[in-house]
């Protein structure tokens, strides 16, 4: 799949075997335009649930995207800092669910 990175293609690919040796459940390449991440079923361990599995392979996409989005911005120091990337990653559904709510709510209030 491709999607686009504020105006940059990036090339979005599931594959476990060309990270399995990174220790990592996915990486983001931003010289080569590349965001690769981990087959679900290879996320967690063997017992894990399927639930706790795309939960986790959610985190790790928007892990993956806002490191590109931070390269593409030019801000390649900030996409550095793994804590900074991590803390978006996690709460950025709980930002997005905030603003959508009070969008909503103008939108009502407005006719």
């Amino acid at each position: 799949m491709v999607v686009d990175i504020l105006g940059t293609e990036y090339t979005v690919t599931r594959n476990t075997s060309a990270i399995e040796d990174m220790g990592a459940d996915g990486i983001c390449q931003p010289y080569d335009k590349k965001i690769i991440y981990r087959e679900l079923k290879d996320f967690l361990g063997k017992d894990d649930s399927l639930t706790a599995k795309r939960v986790r392979r959610d985190q790790v996409i928007r892990h993956e995207v806002i490191h590109a989005f931070f390269a593409e911005s030019g801000l390649i120091e900030y996409g550095n800092d793994e804590v900074l990337v991590d803390w978006m990653a996690k709460q950025l559904p709980k930002i997005q669910e905030t603003v959508e709510k009070i969008i909503k709510i103008d939108y009502f209030e407005e006719g």
